[in-house]
């Protein structure tokens, strides 16, 4: 026995229902009363209020045990919460509850208004409806990216026919609403991925998202129909100091436009050109620079122009010696940081050191000048005398599927991260 029996009969069903059964009649009549379909109806949308209140007890095990021995006030005094009706919709179809609904009636729904984007899990506002916005990317180099820059990009978009004012015909009462999307304009395509079942929302190809249908020698001659033909605009951009590779612009209002719809935005996306000497990583700049052996040692002077445009004159002490892959940065000399023009990255050097090939007689004056090393003592007969060879590592770890990962991280530098950019 059960305390009270309200919430099943709302549902239609017995207190000895299964979840199964829930389901199916929550289902049914979330359908029959929704909003979306019954816009105005007040009666309807407080009965849509009842049964999700009724399906969010009854489907949770807990809450139906207690409802079923306390009542609606057990659950009150128990301190369970409730969850709207726009939640337990949304929830309940974004779980698998629409296997079986097809096109048209999904379509009926209009992508379910206030009640979110039931198959992407976010919210939607009743707001107005908008045009497509237009995406579009901008190439720009380091420079341009440093000093900041205005360009100007030209895009094409939809506007409104001026021929027909958007009806796609200049004949009164010719247009009828598509069969196939019901006037919504988009349809829904069902797809199965492994147990999950998802909907996609897709123009509707029957009317090509116009929402209506005209005879074909009731068109409007401009647009065929379309209500919108496409012009070209000339929008101007700011591309701000320190802008990064993928960064967005946004032009709210000048996308596409479509009858009865708010324009949708411009989306401009910054996309960073490679750099002959520098490579960007965050706000630092990278470069690679190959100096002689006796550069190294002794030290030395060089230039190169900064991505500032001035020139930088480096100086490597004497002492200072420098080994092949050695690290040095140059304080303030990156990139300028976004939003914060007074401020800049470091620019981070990496060394190649060049090896010459000696004579002789060079090797003989190189041994009195250097240290000499002392050769270690050992007998053939106690010893195997080998050779070196060349080797490319590369084709190495291919033929063999790899090095051994403790060899790998000894010629690594722990701590910096390597460069990846051209040789000045």
């Amino acid at each position: 026995m059960v305390k009270e029996k309200e919430y099943y009969d709302r549902l239609g069903v017995d207190p000895s229902c299964s979840n199964d059964d829930l389901k199916k009649a929550y289902r049914k009549m979330a359908m029959k009363y929704h909003p979306d379909k019954n816009q105005g109806n007040k009666e309807a949308e407080e009965k849509f209020k009842e049964i999700s209140e009724a399906y969010d007890i009854l489907s949770d095990p807990e809450k139906r045990k207690m409802y079923d021995s306390y009542g609606a006030q057990g659950l009150k005094e128990g301190g369970f919460s409730q969850h709207s009706a726009e939640d337990i919709f949304s929830q309940f179809f974004n779980m698998g509850g629409f296997s079986g609904m097809g096109d048209d009636e999904a379509a009926d729904f209009g992508g379910f208004g206030g009640f979110g984007n039931i198959f992407g899990g976010g919210k939607r506002s009743r707001g107005p409806q908008r045009g497509e916005d237009i995406v579009h990317e901008t190439n720009r180099t380091l420079e341009e990216l440093f000093n900041g820059k205005t360009v100007k990009l030209s895009i094409n978009r939809d506007t409104i026919c001026k021929t027909c004012n958007g009806s796609g015909s200049n004949k009164p009462g010719v247009t009828s609403t598509c069969p196939k999307c019901h006037g919504k304009k988009v349809i829904f395509v069902t797809q199965q991925r492994g147990p999950m079942i998802t909907q996609s929302q897709a123009k509707c190809p029957e009317c090509n998202g116009t929402g209506d249908k005209i005879a074909d020698a009731d068109r409007c001659p401009t647009c065929k129909g379309k209500k919108v033909t496409v012009t070209q605009k000339i929008v101007q951009i700011q591309v701000e100091k320190g802008m990064r590779d993928g960064q967005k612009i946004a032009l709210p209002g000048m996308g596409s436009e479509a009858p009865g719809c708010e324009p949708g935005d411009v989306i401009i996306i910054v996309r960073e050109r490679p750099h002959a000497l520098f490579q960007r990583k965050g706000n630092d700049l990278y470069m690679k620079k190959k100096i002689k052996l006796l550069d190294s040692l002794a030290g030395t002077s060089f230039t190169f122009n900064g991505i500032s445009g001035k020139r930088i004159w480096v100086n490597l002490k004497k002492g200072d010696t420098i080994k092949p892959g050695d690290i040095r940065a140059i304080v303030g000399e990156g990139m300028v940081v976004y939003k914060h023009e007074n401020q800049r990255g470091n620019l981070i050097i990496e060394f190649d050191v060049e090896y010459p090939t000696l004579s002789d007689d060079n090797i003989k004056k190189l041994e009195e000048i250097l240290p000499k090393t002392s050769l270690p003592t050992c007998s053939k007969a106690d010893c195997k005398e080998v050779s070196l060879n060349k080797v490319n590592l590369q084709s190495q770890h291919q033929a063999s599927g790899g090095y051994d990962d403790d060899f790998d991280r000894a010629r690594g530098h722990p701590g910096v991260q390597a460069a990846n950019c051209q040789q000045q």
